[in-house]
C-alpha cells in the first residue's frame, strides 16, 4: 500500500529499497534498454513486489503481512491470489 498526501503518486511516494532496488536493477540493464524502468512498472507490479517483500520479511506470516501492510488479512489474501503469489 502507498500512501500520499497529494493527488500524484512520485518517486518520493515509493518506498526506499524500492528506488534503490529498481536502480541497481537499472545499472545492469544494456544502455540501449535502460530507459526509464520505474516508469515502465504498473500500480499492480509494484503492488506486487511490495507485498512479495513483506511476506517474505514475515516469512510468510500472512497476519503479520497484513498488519505491516495494513489491510485485512482477507484482503492480503485476495491480493496473494490476484497477483498469484506463491508463497
Amino acid at each position: 500500500m502507498l500512501l500520499e498526501s497529494s493527488h500524484e503518486l512520485t518517486r518520493n511516494s515509493l518506498p526506499q529499497y524500492f528506488l534503490k532496488a529498481t536502480l541497481r536493477a537499472r545499472a545492469r540493464m544494456p544502455a540501449a534498454d535502460r530507459g526509464d524502468a520505474l516508469a515502465e512498472w504498473s500500480m499492480s507490479g509494484i503492488e506486487r513486489e511490495h507485498i512479495e517483500r513483506v511476506l517474505r520479511h514475515t516469512q510468510g506470516n500472512r497476519t503479520a503481512a497484513a498488519k505491516i501492510l495494513g489491510m485485512s488479512r482477507v484482503t492480503l489474501i485476495a491480493k496473494i491470489k490476484q497477483h498469484r503469489l506463491e508463497i
